[in-house]
């Protein structure tokens, strides 16, 4: 059951609606609400689905957990080639390196195209343990199985 949650940055309890939305690529077509934290500023879904209730729309063959290495179309991989590249375009924009954490890291794409500059150090979490595995394997990436909050 999804839970009303306070700022997962500052812990504050008012926040404004943004919007609803739905993901896509998840068959059952939920409804997300986006807020943003009256303090902080902070954007998150509230209320917050339970990790029971993410796992169960998270199969293996979740559309989004579809690689760039896997992918079984050259439209497919120029997409997400695509999508790659505007992510790293944006996150070029605002840093010139440092240490990223990929909370939901798949299998480890976007860490990888980061890697491929020397100012970045890269690390990935996946509650999935194939994707993760799959992002070691095929990158050899530093990832994490498990719920953030829970990893030393």
């Amino acid at each position: 059951m999804a839970n009303e949650i306070p700022c997962n940055l500052c812990g504050n309890e008012d926040a404004a609606p943004l919007f609803s939305t739905v993901d896509r690529l998840l068959p059952g077509r939920e409804t997300y609400h986006f807020v943003c934290c009256n303090r902080c500023g902070l954007i998150y879904v509230n209320p917050q689905p339970s990790w029971e209730e993410r796992a169960a729309h998270y199969p293996l063959a979740y559309r989004g957990y579809r690689r760039l290495q896997t992918a079984s179309s050259p439209l497919q991989r120029w997409s997400m080639a695509y999508g790659l590249r505007k992510r790293w375009n944006i996150l070029a924009a605002h840093c010139d390196g440092g240490r990223l954490l990929d909370i939901g890291c798949g299998g480890g794409d976007f860490l990888h195209r980061v890697a491929q500059h020397p100012a970045w150090q890269v690390y990935g979490v996946e509650r999935t343990p194939a994707m993760a595995l799959a992002a070691h394997r095929t990158y050899g990436l530093s990832t994490m199985v498990g719920d953030l909050l829970s990893l030393p």
